[in-house]
């Protein structure tokens, strides 16, 4: 049960890092500010099927952010459980 749950864990979390790592990144000038960057990214569920995400440099790292704390959280979560055994 506990190795079910490890799987369904690690395919939500798998997604999140095939879209970071498969992205090409092209900087557009915005009007005042940060600059916005663009970068595509594969759809989840798609080997090549990709779209266009386009933040600047700050939401870029906010994003980044959640998802490494998202990582983290699960990471714990796994470690804290019971395994539910008898």
């Amino acid at each position: 049960m506990r190795s079910i749950l490890i799987i369904a864990c690690a395919s939500l979390f798998i997604p999140l890092n095939a879209a970071s790592a498969s992205t090409s990144t092209t900087s557009v000038a915005a009007g005042e500010g940060d600059k916005l960057i663009c970068r595509r990214e594969l759809e989840t569920g798609s080997l090549v099927k990709k779209r266009k995400v386009c933040l600047t440099k700050t939401e870029w790292q906010r994003r980044n952010e959640a998802h490494e704390q998202f990582s983290r959280d699960l990471q714990d979560g796994l470690r804290t459980k019971p395994s539910g055994g008898t």
